[in-house]
């Protein structure tokens, strides 16, 4: 009971971050919801409050409007923001759809979560790293797409360099003009 109480005290706290949320979820106040993680972990009930925030039922015959059963690959969706292809939804549809579009607008600012816990210093080296990195990632994904591009363009001869492009545009051109005085020289001979 304590994991899962600290577990709806980081939704919340990720809620109060995201203070937007929460007009969202007032709609649906009283509702109930249910979130199954794969074959093993139930984490029983969650009431939506009439504050927009999210506590646990603690009456276990409550039955849930809405049913959410998730797997480790619909975690990793929701926190690298892909589509959830690996979910199973069961009960109120319109709750669900306002959960999904939560989910993906969602955002969770570790910087401030460091500074709480570890210290400005700490928060503001972490940004600094996050940055570098996020930087690094950029730079090599371009290397890598521009050695890529190249290879195919020299080695492979898969991919036309802009010049050969244009080259191969001009001979076309060349070759309709051919073929229309060809026409017409065709035209005259046989009228």
């Amino acid at each position: 009971m304590m994991v899962k109480t600290k577990m709806i005290d980081g939704v919340n706290h990720i809620l109060h971050q995201n203070d937007w949320i929460k007009p969202h979820l007032l709609n649906f106040a009283g509702k109930v919801v249910e979130l199954n993680y794969g074959n093993d972990l139930v984490i029983q009930l969650m009431q939506i409050n009439n504050d927009g925030s999210l506590s646990l039922v603690k009456n276990a015959e409550s039955q849930p409007s809405l049913t959410i059963k998730v797997s480790n690959r619909t975690i990793f969706q929701i926190i690298t923001k892909q589509d959830l292809d690996d979910i199973e939804i069961q009960g109120d549809m319109k709750l669900a759809k306002k959960l999904s579009e939560v989910l993906k607008n969602l955002e969770w600012d570790l910087t401030l979560e460091i500074d709480r816990y570890l210290g400005p210093q700490a928060a503001g080296l972490y940004q600094r790293l996050s940055n570098k990195i996020i930087t690094r990632i950029r730079d090599i994904t371009k290397n890598i797409m521009e050695t890529t591009v190249e290879y195919y363009q020299e080695e492979n001869k898969v991919f036309a360099k802009p010049y050969q492009v244009k080259e191969f545009n001009d001979d076309v051109d060349e070759l309709l003009i051919r073929f229309e005085n060809l026409q017409r020289k065709y035209n005259e001979i046989f009228k």
